[in-house]
């Protein structure tokens, strides 16, 4: 199907599925929107992601930002990745690898691969894929116009939410139906721009319910290969390349969900899909290589009132995800190859939340997740011999398991208030296998040996870990909170990451990495006028996992990495008029390389400072007007130490670059409902380069990023 007959299609399914779904009974949006909120109100927020219940932020023992549907709606933020990239101490790097994902960097700490240092959750469903434990944006794809508000809580939250929590907690919120309205909203665009989007919700005493289905997309960068790399098809390992990423990176995602509520019981269901092109090793003939991924998740729980003061909670889920990478490493269209990664899960927690007063609470938590499937098949001889007819990943008779335990209590008096948490949490021992196919026998000298290998190994490390945590939160009045705070934290190297196990068994098995962080987060506000939030953070990471992926060294992964880290973060709102708001924050970090022969060596991936702002103003209740942007320091890619005490870095410093946006909108055009806004992303036409990454070295003068970008969005809410 063409692209502007598909448009019309999903444009018109879309519209149809809102107005058949929104009851005529629809609620009315009387809930105050958080640019009408005192700045004291704004503190009395309630967030349930720091600790899987209710609380208000000023009680958290944790950094918080809340970023609203009017935040989303007044900066024209277009996908999620925009909007993590504007949250403080967060900075893009994207590779075009792998499953096509941008990955973030957050206080001056970057993982190689696909994003994993935050815990990405969509309604409280915990959003990572199995293979690599990360949280690939294109696995979420969630429209900005479902959402009504993101909590980003900072800290090691691994108490909470295992493996993974290394820098905290997104959670995605699309299902609030007591204040949303039902939406139909579509969006066009330079370069290939489209969006469709419709919400349908209600709520009506313990009912509610809430849908959300989009589809978007673009035509991805259209850049010159010579831009990004020095040599340009190295002794013809390119094959036919085209001379530009015309038509090579296009980003195509459609997502759907659905909530439900009904006197504590409760369903949540996603689906996702994403066609998004990508450069594997190197770019691929003709439209090049596509990465298509797939996802569906489901939870079903139910929560019990026993009496005024304890509440029980039990709920399971299943997850499924898939990335089916269609190669295309030359014009030989015979020369069929691919790259197949699927996972299966199910995972069980039950909690209990005891409220005896005002002053005292806990929550207690056991968890248990086990991996049914989760395999890697691949047929891709163009990239290695080794790559015919491969199958490994989690054994077929065997399954991964995780179980947890988890108790946090909060005492809190007039002016103080204290939290602890600890949890222990294990992974037993797996299997895993490789099996290898290939064309000829595997002793070229014996035409009688096999053609098929097959290697089993088994991750040993099961040490069960304990995870702490303690918060002490001052509040000497109303207008100044002080929260001091210690956690850890850690994130367990996956199956993928160990396949070195049956590659090579005998190099030492991998660990989980480990983080511990100190915090002071100082908030005060003034009057009605200003709010101030000021963290002072020390991190120290250990056995961090790294990946090498080159043509040269193939799949490696290390367990040996340090890191220490010392910043600060400062943001302050100001409203200096009920018609002008201005949000300005920056983060200042130095990061220092422990790992043993790197001491001497800046930090790779790490901008020393971040700045953010965005200014908006709104004349009248119907029109406003933003103006937005990022500031990113200049990053250094990787360094190689050779064998003969030299090293370089694998290529170019990126240099520091800054975005501007600016969003136009107009609420309640020719009736109420209707809106419209005009959007311009990097408005200035900005140059973005992202570092060269140890996945994609043959990049060495960096990938680069979109350009200016138009967008025009009109819809109704109703």
């Amino acid at each position: 199907m063409k692209p502007f007959r598909r448009f019309k299609f999903q444009l018109a399914s879309l519209l149809i599925l809102t107005v058949i779904c929104n009851p005529s009974y629809s609620q009315d949006n009387t809930k105050d929107s958080l640019y009408t909120l005192s700045l004291e109100d704004l503190l009395s927020i309630q967030v349930t992601t720091a600790s899987k219940k209710s609380e208000k932020i000023s009680d958290i023992p944790a950094s918080i930002v809340i970023i609203s549907r009017e935040d989303i709606e007044a900066c024209g933020y277009q996908k999620i990745e925009d909007i993590f990239a504007s949250v403080i101490g967060m900075y893009q790097i994207n590779d075009y690898l792998w499953f096509g994902t941008d990955n973030f960097g957050v206080r001056g700490f970057y993982t190689n691969g696909t994003f994993s240092n935050i815990v990405i959750l969509v309604n409280g469903i915990n959003q990572m894929e199995e293979w690599y434990n990360s949280f690939p944006t294109t696995k979420i794809n969630v429209p900005v116009e479902a959402i009504d508000r993101i909590e980003v809580v900072r800290g090691p939250l691994s108490v909470i939410y295992g493996n993974s929590a290394f820098f905290g907690a997104i959670n995605i919120i699309t299902n609030e139906s007591a204040p949303s309205k039902s939406i139909a909203s579509v969006s066009v665009g330079n370069n290939g721009q489209y969006r469709v989007f419709g919400k349908a919700t209600s709520n009506i005493e313990n009912f509610g319910f809430t849908i959300n289905a989009g589809a978007f997309g673009d035509n991805g960068i259209n850049e010159p290969w010579e831009k990004m790399n020095t040599v340009i098809n190295p002794n013809g390992e390119w094959g036919d390349y085209p001379p530009t990423s015309k038509g090579q990176l296009e980003d195509h995602r459609k997502y759907f969900d659905f909530s439900f509520d009904y006197k504590g019981l409760f369903a949540r269901f996603q689906q996702t899909a994403t066609n998004r092109g990508v450069i594997d090793y190197y770019p691929g003939y003709d439209d090049g290589h596509l990465a298509r991924i797939q996802a569906t998740n489901l939870l079903v729980g139910k929560t019990f009132l026993l009496n005024n003061n304890l509440s029980f909670t039990l709920k399971g889920g299943y997850y499924t995800f898939r990335n089916f990478l269609d190669y295309k490493h030359n014009s030989d269209s015979t020369a069929y190859t691919f790259n197949d990664i699927y996972s299966e899960s199910f995972d069980i927690e039950i909690s209990t939340i005891w409220t005896p007063s005002d002053k005292f609470n806990t929550i207690t938590s056991g968890y248990f997740r086990e991996v049914l499937r989760d395999q890697l098949t691949v047929d891709a001889p163009n990239l290695s011999l080794g790559y015919y007819n491969l199958d490994a990943g989690l054994s077929r008779n065997n399954r991964k398991y995780r179980w947890a335990v988890f108790s946090q209590a909060q005492y809190s008096a007039e002016k103080i208030s204290i939290v602890a948490g600890i949890r222990l949490e294990q992974t037993p021992k797996y299997d895993i296998d490789y099996r290898v196919r290939f064309d000829y026998p595997t002793d070229p000298m014996d035409p009688n040996s096999p053609d098929y290998i097959k290697r089993v190994g088994t991750y040993t490390y099961d040490d069960i870990e304990l995870i702490p945590r303690i918060g002490i939160i001052f509040r000497p009045n109303k207008s100044n909170h002080i929260k001091l705070m210690y956690g850890s934290a850690i994130k367990a190297p996956s199956i993928g990451q160990n396949m070195d196990i049956v590659r090579y068994p005998l190099r030492p098995q991998m660990k989980p990495s480990t983080i511990q962080t100190i915090e002071m987060n100082y908030i005060s506000t003034f009057k009605n006028y200003a709010t101030i939030n000021f963290s002072v953070f020390q991190n120290y990471a250990d056995k961090l996992i790294t990946r090498i992926n080159s043509l040269s060294l193939g799949m490696i992964n290390y367990s040996s990495g340090r890191l220490a880290t010392t910043g600060a973060e400062l943001s302050v709102l100001l409203k200096p008029t009920d018609k002008i708001t201005i949000n300005l924050s920056g983060m200042y970090q130095i990061s220092t390389d422990k790992t043993e022969g790197y001491e001497d060596i800046e930090l790779n991936y790490s901008p020393k400072f971040l700045g953010y702002g965005n200014i908006t103003y709104k004349p009248t209740k119907k029109l406003s007007a933003n103006i937005n942007f990022r500031y990113v320091d200049k990053m250094f890619p990787a360094y190689n130490i050779s064998t003969t005490g030299n090293g370089a870095r694998i290529g170019d410093t990126a240099p520091a670059y800054t975005i501007v946006g600016l969003n136009l909108r107009a609420d309640n055009v020719i009736k109420d409902g209707i809106f419209v806004s005009f959007s311009i992303s990097n408005l200035l036409d900005t140059e973005i380069r992202y570092p060269v990454t140890r996945s994609q070295d043959y990049f060495d003068k960096g990938t680069l990023g979109y350009s200016r970008m138009f967008t025009v969005n009109a819809g109704y809410k109703f």
